[in-house]
């Protein structure tokens, strides 16, 4: 007994006494982390226990630990994961390629950048997930259809970040260089890409997340193997705890992903400048309305050119007037208007709970580091996942009704609105707090007068990227989930060819997410920053 007690005291003077610090931090930082994981293991081996639901509406622990050792005994979830990995490294590499080309390209040079802007920002409303239907008629159930979805999805934001990263490099530096007798090759590989290089792996980590998750749906969809293809299959003979697995594995692959949501969420907006005079904000937005229209109608003149004289099948690709036919036909019908609307409302809903919901837990996560403690990491394992991974599960527990559908998209809205309202609330000075407590006001009023309307900017700026996520993965479940709404449209209507009806749909879907973002989020985006925006 005593040789025992002595020991630790051995170990430490074996080791120097910084060392041992270090060390000792290490593990308590280790245990900080893994406490919330272990309580939550804990709460969910209790209520299997408790409820004694089957094993194939919710497996235990156990359960899922042993068909983990199953499936890579046998060497499953190896073939699976490796055909996962291989398709986004060689979708990484392609998009990443030709996003940086494209931003260098759109730094340098700012017609071209207000002639493609344009167009390029319709196009990213869209995920890859949208164009899936379109895919599978030119690429059939094949390899190309999942790692095209996945280029689409990953090369805007390397684009668009690598564009902001040229504009961000003062041209002072370009015209010093040019005056000393450089060349453009050496601004280009000396000046621009050292300056732009944080904005690129912004871009590229942010394009890989978004690449990651448009896989999964796609290797749902297409059924073509793949870690999504696997936890898709493992529904479909009710194997719950297969599919728990790989969304493990998913959360190791997207790691990353998760440290930067929890670290560096999307800045909140900076207040804006002094507005411009009337009329130059007219000259503005006619100006910018007029680069539009020449953009998108370049565009539909080289669509209208391809299916005019036969270089492209109709099977294919239709023309525009037939797809201005559908539109025009499903607006008369009110076929297109029940779709839409079912898709709104769906999307309302979920934005009603999982929004309300992410608000509340965020303000309560900001303002109380115990329970921060337990919350923030979990939110991070969840966070990494996209809601269109839960789909199989969700399948399994709801069915195919609308429940599934809301339960995915409330998973793509929660976790945004809540990590931008926790960082609202970390936002806001404490020297405004410990005021107000000064002046001898509650804490209700404090949370009121003080911690939700500085934290609202960024509770705005949440709001409006749920929504996006959540547009997107509205689309990708009611491709597989439900019988209406726009995802089932335009996949029903690849069963027969109908790319008319396929163009159709994602030009609605498209025009709806870029009139929800300007005409509606961006106003009051704005609007509450100058109200009472408090980041500088």
């Amino acid at each position: 007994r005593a040789g025992l007690r002595r020991a630790p005291s051995r170990l430490a003077r074996g080791l120097p006494r910084g060392r041992a610090a270090a060390v000792a931090g290490a593990a308590a930082a280790v245990g900080l982390v893994l406490a919330p994981f272990v309580l939550f293991t804990a709460v969910w081996a209790l209520v299997v226990g408790v409820t004694r639901w089957p094993e194939d509406v919710l497996p235990s622990p156990s359960a899922v630990a042993r068909a983990f050792g199953e499936v890579f005994a046998k060497g499953i979830l190896t073939v699976y994961a490796g055909e996962t990995i291989r398709r986004i490294v060689l979708a990484a590499v392609t998009g990443v390629a030709i996003g940086i080309a494209a931003g260098f390209v759109m730094g340098l040079n700012d017609w071209i950048a207000a002639l493609l802007n344009p167009p390029l920002r319709f196009f990213q409303s869209l995920s890859g997930i949208a164009w899936l239907p379109l895919f599978l008629i030119w690429f059939g159930f094949s390899d190309k259809t999942i790692i095209v979805a996945v280029w689409y999805t990953l090369v805007f934001p390397v684009a668009f970040n690598t564009m902001l990263g040229v504009r961000t490099v003062p041209r002072l530096y370009r015209y010093a260089v040019l005056t000393l007798g450089g060349t453009w090759r050496q601004i280009v590989f000396q000046v621009l890409l050292p300056g732009a290089i944080p904005y690129i792996v912004g871009g590229v980590r942010l394009g890989i997340a978004y690449g990651w998750r448009a896989l999964i749906a796609a290797e749902i969809v297409v059924g073509s193997g793949g870690l999504g293809y696997l936890i898709f299959k493992a529904e479909t003979f009710d194997l719950v705890e297969i599919e728990l697995e790989p969304l493990r594995l998913l959360l190791r692959q997207q790691r990353s992903d998760a440290t930067r949501a929890r670290r560096r969420p999307v800045a909140a907006p900076r207040a804006e400048r002094p507005a411009a005079s009337r009329p130059r904000r007219i000259v503005g937005a006619a100006m910018a309305l007029g680069r539009g229209a020449v953009s998108f109608g370049a565009l539909f003149a080289v669509w209208y050119a391809l299916t005019a004289h036969g270089w492209v099948r109709p099977m294919a690709l239709a023309s525009p007037a037939a797809v201005a036919s559908v539109l025009v036909d499903g607006v008369r019908d009110r076929t297109l208007l029940g779709h839409l609307g079912v898709s709104l409302s769906r999307l309302v809903i979920s934005m009603v709970v999982a929004g309300a919901a992410g608000i509340v837990l965020g303000v309560l996560v900001g303002i109380s580091r115990h329970l921060a403690l337990i919350v923030e990491p979990l939110a991070g394992f969840f966070n990494a996942l996209s809601g269109i991974v839960w789909l199989p599960l969700a399948i399994t527990w709801f069915g195919l009704t609308w429940k599934t559908v809301l339960f995915v998209i409330g998973n793509a809205i929660f976790f945004t609105v809540f990590f931008n309202t926790l960082v609202g609330v970390r936002g806001v000075p404490r020297l405004y707090e410990q005021a107000i407590l000064t002046l001898g006001a509650s804490r209700w009023r404090t949370l009121r007068d003080v911690l939700l309307p500085g934290a609202l900017p960024g509770i705005v700026a949440g709001i409006r990227l749920g929504l996006g996520f959540g547009w997107r993965a509205l689309i990708a479940a009611e491709l597989v989930a439900v019988t209406q709404g726009l995802g089932f449209m335009i996949f029903s209507a690849a069963n027969y060819l109908r790319t008319d009806i396929i163009l159709a749909g994602i030009l609605v879907i498209g025009g709806v997410a870029v009139a929800m973002d300007s005409l509606i989020l961006v106003p009051i985006e704005r609007a509450t920053v100058v109200r009472w925006g408090l980041y500088h």
